[in-house]
């Protein structure tokens, strides 16, 4: 697959030294046929191709990543044997970099918009690595659900629960599964990993786990929300789910540049802690019993 461009390489220079009249640069190139979106090799090495008048992709245009933060949460539990679900997997940049990075990590990324799963194909094609995409939405029942399409300024706002202060530019309808039916089915593994970014739509996700959150398996997973989830008297529903299942949860302070009132967060769970809920003083029975949950 071809690398950045001189014409990809001048507009990321462009960018990043705010010289004027970008925008004016950019329409006569496609009035010559050249591409709308920009190639560019990450910070971590991988090429993905970018919309550089849509905020997530245009701070990846300036910073070489978006939300690094998250990668870095995700990437010690990486590697053999590991399973990453990418829940809300916009235009691929996590679920596509874990991979790059990590070859031998299974990968597979959920997203229900066509246009935001077609580009998912581009930069896994770029990134020459074999993903796994789910066209579907996750949340805490098996139905279709109205899907709440944001405009070409920031599509990763699209959602199954708009914000009253959002503006959309359409809808449609999405199918929408439990993430425990997924697994208990056959027809995908349990994760290992799990990020979660569903604008709003996280602890509907979380439910839909059901006692796949109680695998001992499961050891991470990220997810954006409200300030201060992390106080030991927040009583928000994901701070309560994910406790309750014996997580502990830290913030991961932004990396990038980014205008953002929400904050991210690792939910991870160590061995001795998972025990703890159970009441168990045997490790080795907790993973006996966890295994027989799955066999069953």
């Amino acid at each position: 697959m071809h690398g950045p461009t001189f014409i990809d390489r001048l507009f990321v220079t462009w960018l990043r030294r705010k010289w004027r009249g970008f925008e004016r640069l950019h329409r006569l190139w496609q009035t010559l046929g050249g591409r709308a979106l920009i190639v560019l090799r990450t910070a971590y090495g991988n090429r993905v191709a970018l919309d550089p008048f849509s905020y997530i992709d245009r701070i990846v245009l300036q910073s070489g990543y978006y939300e690094s933060e998250v990668l870095e949460a995700l990437r010690p539990h990486l590697g053999t044997g590991a399973v990453l679900w990418d829940i809300g997997a916009n235009i691929g940049l996590h679920s596509i970099t874990a991979k790059f990075i990590s070859p031998e990590t299974r990968v597979i990324a959920f997203e229900p918009s066509p246009k935001m799963l077609g580009r998912i194909v581009e930069n896994r094609e770029l990134s020459a690595v074999a993903i796994e995409t789910c066209p579907i939405a996750l949340g805490a029942e098996a139905k279709y659900a109205k899907f709440h399409l944001s405009g070409e300024g920031n599509p990763g706002m699209s959602t199954l629960k708009p914000w009253g202060e959002a503006r959309y530019e359409s809808t449609m309808m999405v199918w929408c599964d439990r993430a425990d039916n997924l697994t208990t089915s056959g027809e995908l593994p349990e994760p290992t990993i799990v990020k979660i970014d569903v604008e709003g739509f996280e602890p509907e996700v979380l439910d839909g786990f059901g006692k796949l959150l109680d695998r001992i398996s499961l050891k991470l997973v990220v997810f954006e929300a409200e300030p201060g989830l992390t106080e030991s008297n927040n009583d928000h529903a994901l701070a309560t789910t994910l406790r309750a299942a014996g997580f502990t949860l830290r913030a991961l302070g932004r990396r990038e540049a980014t205008e953002h009132f929400l904050e991210n967060y690792a939910a991870e769970r160590l061995q001795s802690q998972y025990l703890a809920s159970l009441g168990k003083a045997d490790p080795g029975s907790a993973m006996r019993e966890s295994e027989a949950e799955t066999r069953a």
